[in-house]
């Protein structure tokens, strides 16, 4: 018998929770689990055409489902990251779960008044876990890790043709992300334009993503003397995530984060299965997708100075890098989201 599981989301962008819920397609496709997804999100951020256009590419149709209304019979719904889409599912005789992936502190006090028949809370790491529990206290349910991971294993069979970069001459040094001050870009601004003052043109800073609307990215690559020596891309679509980072990879290029606070740091965890060296700061979910190789591959959050000196060592030791990146892929295959996914509904069914 099938499975049927509906997840609720709020906005429908073209980010990591939607790249999430395709590599959980692909997963589930690929499993052995008669599962069938349908998604349900309540407001088109403008990301809507480009999620039916990945899950028709990936030929997922049979097993994901964009509805535009919770009807159906589900075993499963799951919201995540919303209050309305809790309110939604509690109007079905669904069993319900629910998912947190927020960073943001003041996204997620929905979870401190919980349903009773919520089953359970769903996170992507063991790390952010820590972080939620601190937060409930009393108010704690049960919490599961999922974790967070990158169909790679999958996607070997795959031939995509990566983009076709320029011969820049400086070092691509990829930002890959919201550009907003959680995700502290402005880390990644200062350290380059130490860089260039010290070394100029070594390091060619590319700011990919879409831009808080209290940001404005152009104007703060011109007040860092980085305007002309840097590129910004806005959000690439999903198909374009992988052909970019290995497009970087290709030039010998660097992946960097200097978030404040992550959840799991999927960007990053997409960057390591593409090849691609990161360079994170060194807050805990960071530090956990790199080890035991978090000394090259972390720098100190706060400290731009620590991120130039940690780039030069990648970049001089270039090679080095890319084995020990090679290493840490292996962590976040669609095998071991599948063992999780089973022990996750055994735990439930056996409570």
């Amino acid at each position: 018998m099938r499975t049927k599981i509906c997840f609720i989301y709020p906005w429908a962008t073209l980010g990591g929770v939607e790249r999430v819920l395709i590599n959980r397609a692909k997963a589930f496709a690929a499993s052995s689990l008669n599962i069938e997804m349908s998604v349900y999100f309540l407001h088109d951020s403008g990301g809507l055409k480009g999620f039916r256009a990945t899950i028709e590419k990936e030929g997922l149709n049979d097993y994901c489902k964009v509805v535009n209304e919770m009807a159906g019979d589900y075993d499963f719904i799951i919201p995540i990251d919303s209050e309305e889409g809790i309110q939604i599912a509690l109007k079905s005789a669904s069993r319900i779960l629910l998912e947190c992936h927020t960073s943001y502190k003041e996204n997620r006090n929905y979870l401190r008044k919980i349903n009773p028949r919520c089953e359970a809370i769903i996170v992507p790491s063991e790390e952010f876990k820590s972080e939620i529990t601190a937060e409930l206290d009393k108010n704690i349910k049960r919490i599961h890790v999922l974790n967070n991971f990158i169909p790679w294993d999958l996607d070997l069979k795959n031939d995509d043709k990566s983009f076709s970069l320029p011969n820049w001459t400086g070092v691509p040094i990829l930002y890959l992300g919201r550009i907003d001050e959680l995700k502290n870009y402005r880390e990644l601004l200062k350290a380059m334009q130490i860089a260039q003052k010290k070394q100029p043109n070594k390091f060619l800073p590319i700011f990919c993503g879409p831009v808080s609307h209290n940001i404005k990215i152009i104007q703060d690559l011109k007040n860092a003397d980085l305007f002309g020596h840097s590129l910004y891309l806005p959000a690439v679509p999903f198909g374009s995530v992988t052909p970019l980072l290995k497009a970087v990879a290709n030039k010998n290029g660097i992946f960097v984060s200097p978030s404040k606070a992550e959840s799991f740091g999927l960007s990053a965890a997409e960057a390591i299965s593409c090849g691609l060296p990161p360079l994170l700061s060194n807050i805990k979910p960071h530090i956990r997708l790199v080890k035991p190789h978090e000394k090259a591959f972390t720098y100190v959050l706060g400290d731009p100075k620590s991120l130039v000196d940690q780039l030069n060592w990648l970049v001089d030791n270039y090679n080095t890098s890319v084995s020990l990146t090679k290493e840490l892929r292996s962590n976040f295959s669609s095998a071991n989201f599948i063992k999780e996914w089973e022990k996750l509904i055994l735990s439930l069914d056996n409570k």
